[in-house]
């Protein structure tokens, strides 16, 4: 699932041991440390960032078909 922190919040990810980046992250769906922050509030459920955007991907498929 894709996370990121309540407005105004600061998590850290036990794993990095450094606080989340407030565009959000992937994390593991059945992590019981996220599903408690996910539970109490401290974090909310995200759509990931698109990695390219549409107006790039013809450009890029034209490339790799010469």
């Amino acid at each position: 699932m894709y996370v990121k922190p309540k407005a105004g919040l600061r998590v850290i990810d036990p794993v990095r041991k450094q606080f989340m980046p407030d565009e959000g992250m992937q994390v593991d769906d059945f992590d019981l440390y996220w599903v408690r922050r996910l539970r109490d509030g401290d974090v909310v459920r995200a759509n990931p960032p698109a990695t390219q955007s549409a107006s790039d991907a013809p450009a890029m498929a034209s490339k790799g078909s010469k």
